[in-house]
């Protein structure tokens, strides 16, 4: 789940399907006040108020609440425009609102209030840093592909996402990175190398500043799970940074 404004990019790299049907996403996309400007302050809907506040941070949900969530997703999505639909929603709402089952993607609120043309300058950014995740990646190349110098696109880029280039590469390597240590049978100096850090130790040194732990013990404590999904511990260290995206609509909460 999204708050407003939070640059984001789903990616699914690396999943194995069962069969070759086509994937769909359903996204649900609301204002904090789709039912009137004071639905939340009234005394049921704090809890809310303060889940949607979290939002802002990124969530993940966990089991078994995800598949729940995910069934109601799909049974609100065939219901057409009602009561009905709208009774199941505040349901959703409250099964999200209740649940300890999660964990919160970032350690900072992030929020980007810009237009239309702002956003699609972010969003090449976005995607020349995804494309090039393993490529040695230079500032002026990048300011290159929304035409700024790069005098003004380190304060643009900086002002729109609370990230320096070089903090936003490296926090989107290292993401990779732990998907892989998580995912793959590869050592962790191949995992390093594909992800475009040449000098095993930088890497060690980031990963442990980042994360709070080397490698190695970022992939023991996965492995260690029984559930098969990240630990209270590996999740409180988890970021938002595979989950970050090029915006929904400004003021839109998503879930």
């Amino acid at each position: 789940m999204l708050g407003a404004n939070i640059p984001h990019y789903w990616n699914n790299e690396g999943m194995e399907f069962d069969n070759t049907e086509p994937r769909i996403m359903l996204v649900f996309k609301f204002t904090e006040h789709f039912l009137g400007s004071g639905f939340l302050e009234i005394p049921e809907s704090h809890k809310l108020r303060d889940f949607l506040r979290k939002s802002a941070q990124g969530i993940r949900f966990l089991e078994p609440v995800r598949s729940q969530v995910s069934k109601l997703m799909l049974q609100i999505e065939k219901i057409p425009p009602s009561l009905l639909r709208l009774s199941k929603f505040l349901v959703l709402l409250d099964l999200v609102t209740e649940t300890k089952h999660l964990e919160i993607l970032s350690d900072q609120t992030t929020g980007f209030l810009g237009n239309e043309k702002q956003n699609e300058r972010i969003d090449k950014v976005y995607k020349y840093v995804m494309k090039h995740n393993s490529a040695p990646i230079s500032l002026t190349e990048v300011a290159k592909q929304i035409h700024m110098s790069t005098e003004a696109f380190c304060r643009f880029f900086k002002r729109s996402t609370g990230n320096t280039l070089n903090e936003f590469i490296q926090k989107t390597r290292l993401a990779r990175v732990c998907q892989d240590l998580m995912q793959s049978e590869l050592s962790i100096t191949e995992i390093a190398f594909d992800h475009g850090f040449n000098n095993l130790s930088n890497f060690n040194r980031q990963f442990r500043k980042h994360k709070k732990m080397t490698p190695r013990e970022y992939r023991k404590l996965f492995q260690e799970s029984p559930s098969g999904t990240p630990t209270e511990h590996l999740s409180n260290k988890w970021e938002a940074d595979m989950d970050l995206f090029l915006f929904g609509q400004n003021s839109i909460t998503s879930c």
